[in-house]
């Protein structure tokens, strides 16, 4: 059997560098590693909640090292007012967590629907 061909839009898929393929067998970049079919819906549902989590794990410590870098902000507005220190800590939070979050964007494995058209027909 011939080695599979990488390719952009391909059937199969490496779980490991992410690659595609146009037919079925082992990853040539990553020993030992089989490749998914992406016709079988329970391999792209699997990739779907791969990408999900990561994106919720991206989002979580993007929030945390917010809150870290937004904490001065209760001690230098707290002279003031206790609350109002706490409101913008929490406002600069919020759009700080949100302009990194675009800023640095999480790369799914496999993009919403690319290829998936001609796969289930």
């Amino acid at each position: 059997m011939s080695s599979p061909v990488p390719t952009p839009d391909g059937r199969w898929f490496c779980e490991t560098c992410e690659s595609r393929y146009d037919g079925p067998g082992d990853c040539i970049r990553c020993p030992e590693e089989p490749l998914l079919d992406l016709h079988d819906e329970d391999t792209r549902l699997t990739i779907e909640e791969m990408d999900a989590g990561r994106r919720r794990k991206r989002h979580a410590l993007l929030g945390l090292a917010s809150l870290a870098v937004c904490f001065p902000l209760v001690i230098l507005v707290g002279f003031i007012s206790t609350k109002l220190g706490v409101l913008a800590w929490v406002g600069a939070t919020g759009a700080l967590t949100g302009v990194l979050w675009k800023a640095f964007p999480t790369k799914d494995r496999l993009p919403e629907m690319e290829g998936f058209q001609s796969f289930t027909d």
